[in-house]
């Protein structure tokens, strides 16, 4: 069953080994989804502790005395039908509002009987 908040639609790619003409094994995204029904969630920013000098920062470029201890983060997760099998890694594009989102399976699903839920990250071409 569709759930009604449901008014995302997302398309789901992953890589594939295949085997390119010349009989070499080459990488091909293939998608195994597409035009589902689904649900994006940003949570609410977190503070975790973040080390300004670390990374190359001090107070004085910008890092103001209330940031400087903390990094703030942001959870995406997209909730979606139990089914399809949504690999770790795979591209997630979802379209809200005539809006494209791009998205990689940070880990594995959580799946439940009427639904799974798959924490997402921002997506970054192949390498």
């Amino acid at each position: 069953m569709v759930n009604l908040l449901w008014t995302d639609r997302c398309t789901i790619a992953e890589q594939r080994t295949v085997t390119l003409a010349n009989g070499a094994a080459g990488m091909e995204e293939v998608v195994v989804a597409s035009d589902l029904p689904c649900r994006l969630s940003f949570s609410q920013l977190t503070a975790s502790r973040f080390n300004p000098v670390r990374y190359g920062l001090s107070r004085r470029q910008g890092v103001s005395r209330e940031t400087a201890g903390a990094a703030l983060t942001q959870t995406v997760k997209l909730f979606l039908a139990p089914k399809p099998v949504v690999k770790p890694g795979s591209r997630v594009t979802v379209t809200r509002d005539g809006v494209e989102y791009r998205y990689k399976c940070a880990g594995i699903p959580g799946v439940y009987s009427d639904h799974q839920e798959i924490v997402l990250e921002s997506w970054e071409d192949y390498a």
